[in-house]
């Protein structure tokens, strides 16, 4: 790679984001059927989704290159996932999508502000500090992912996100009256 390839590089990446959003799906929901002791059922879809692949990235590569392949991947990605889902609620009825709507409103915010103060944060960084030195590059890329990350957890316990508890109870699993502090003030917002 070269300074002149970054733009065709960007573009991929920004093809492939959907498909990292499914695969995480895609993992979690195989995994419900995993625990369900269903094996079959994300195989087959995995295969479905392959096939799918193979033939959407041939087409999609003739007409545009390296991007097209990278769109098929996502498409594919996104078949998966939704595959996955429908079967799995068809096997054990609602996911309780309303709980997993409120979650996503709670950190979707701070998700956002985190991208934006990473990419204008470099970008800043960069106009300021150069790419010439390891320190600068250290500084550009880390800088604004620390930052973004800061913000990221204050609005996710500004609007009590769940996954936030729970990451918070695994990390201090290790010191019960840090977990019985946690329990006390859900109780709390509970009520």
């Amino acid at each position: 790679f070269d300074p002149s390839t970054s733009p065709l590089v960007g573009t991929v990446v920004l093809w492939l984001s959907p498909g990292m959003i499914s695969l995480g799906i895609s993992y979690i929901a195989a995994r419900a059927f995993y625990a369900r002791q269903n094996t079959v059922t994300p195989v087959v879809c995995g295969v479905i989704s392959i096939f799918a692949c193979l033939g959407l990235g041939y087409w999609a590569t003739q007409t545009t290159g390296v991007v097209g392949l990278a769109m098929a991947t996502s498409a594919t990605a996104v078949l998966n996932a939704a595959l996955l889902i429908v079967l799995l609620k068809r096997e054990v009825g609602q996911l309780d999508g309303g709980r997993i709507a409120r979650s996503l409103l709670r950190i979707l915010p701070g998700a956002v502000v985190l991208g934006v103060i990473c990419w204008a944060g470099s970008a800043w960084l960069t106009g300021r500090l150069g790419t010439e030195s390891e320190l600068a590059k250290l500084l550009t890329g880390m800088a604004p992912v620390t930052a973004g990350t800061v913000v990221y957890v204050v609005s996710g316990a500004l609007l009590h996100a769940e996954e936030l508890k729970s990451a918070w109870r695994i990390i201090a699993r290790k010191r019960p009256e840090t977990v019985a502090k946690i329990d006390a003030e859900e109780a709390l917002d509970d009520q």
